[in-house]
């Protein structure tokens, strides 16, 4: 599977939870809901334009609009992985694996999360699933 994107965000659309519609219809090929759970439901999902979500939040897009925005060719990247490098970089920080330095850290995060979501996505294509079922599969099976 090809990936590209930009590297930077040209702009950013302010949102709150009290405005949902605006960030649903922003014209970005990323969206990323972030901060508040089940923000985008399967009444809301049609307003998406953007190819790609990128949970940030827990668990934003509820099961149905996932369905609905799968069949549009939207693809959302789960929760959990999205959110794994926070988690990797403060490891990383505390054990000197990084120094406390921007570049050094953004980079570090940059090549491990290509590596994460490339995998995870690859893997999801060649078994015809989600990238969210993909990422349960390997849950369920990691902790049997």
């Amino acid at each position: 599977m090809t990936r590209t994107g930009p590297s930077t965000a040209p702009h950013c659309v302010p949102a709150t939870a009290r405005s949902p519609g605006r960030l649903a219809s922003a014209d970005a090929e990323v969206l990323v809901p972030a901060a508040v759970s089940y923000a985008i439901g399967a009444a809301d999902q049609h307003r998406i334009t953007a190819r790609w979500i990128a949970e940030a939040a827990n668990m934003p897009v509820l099961p149905e609009a996932e369905e609905a925005l799968a069949a549009r060719g939207v693809t959302v990247l789960p929760d959990v992985v999205v959110n794994s490098c926070t988690n990797a970089w403060w490891w990383w920080t505390l054990f000197g694996d990084v120094e406390a330095d921007a570049e050094q850290a953004f980079e570090r995060v940059r090549r491990a999360m290509r590596t994460l979501v490339g995998g995870m996505l690859d893997r999801a294509e060649a078994e015809g699933v989600s990238p969210r079922a993909r990422r349960t599969r390997w849950w369920t099976s990691a902790f049997r």
